[in-house]
């Protein structure tokens, strides 16, 4: 997602790498033109582009900007709806907008596997495209949380601290 988000020419003055394949070869200066992954500011600019997106494009698909403003977490979007029509028409939406920024979902993931199978004839083109197909006993994982989509429930999976395992890795 980082590389999608350009910087302006000024801050790409303060994103330079110096290489040079041999310590005998002249040293070679790159800019980085896009954000960096890792910088303080990368998640940030990231999500404020998506902001951004929605804004710029509320008048036209309202539904799709509300669900890109309020569902995504960090860099994936975690959404549902009440009908399948509505959930194939905001997919649509989003594809659309998120095409504007040069941004694309590219994995999909439904208890509806209606849902799944017209996503993936809309976008067959799209060789990029990975469409997950769930069984019932599995779930999918995002940022550490766990959702299952047939069962309809998520949840988070906590490691314990010790004060022995911290002064272990401290060590």
């Amino acid at each position: 997602m980082y590389r999608q988000v350009q910087v302006d020419s000024q801050d790409a003055n303060h994103q330079l790498i110096f290489w040079r394949q041999d310590p005998s070869h002249k040293l070679q200066t790159y800019k980085l033109n896009t954000v960096t992954y890792g910088t303080t500011t990368a998640p940030f600019l990231a999500v404020r582009c998506l902001k951004q997106l929605a804004i710029e494009n509320r008048e036209n698909y309202p539904n799709a900007s509300q669900t890109l403003e309020t569902d995504f977490y960090v860099d994936d979007l975690l959404t549902g709806f009440d009908t399948e029509e509505n959930a194939l028409q905001v997919a649509e939406d989003l594809i659309a907008i998120l095409k504007k920024g040069r941004f694309e979902l590219r994995k999909w993931c439904s208890n509806s596997q209606a849902v799944v199978r017209e996503i993936t004839e809309s976008t067959s083109n799209n060789k990029s495209l990975d469409h997950m197909v769930i069984t019932d006993s599995e779930s999918i994982k995002t940022l550490g949380l766990r959702l299952h989509p047939y069962n309809q429930c998520q949840w988070y999976t906590f490691i314990t601290f010790t004060l022995f395992k911290v002064e272990s890795s401290a060590a």
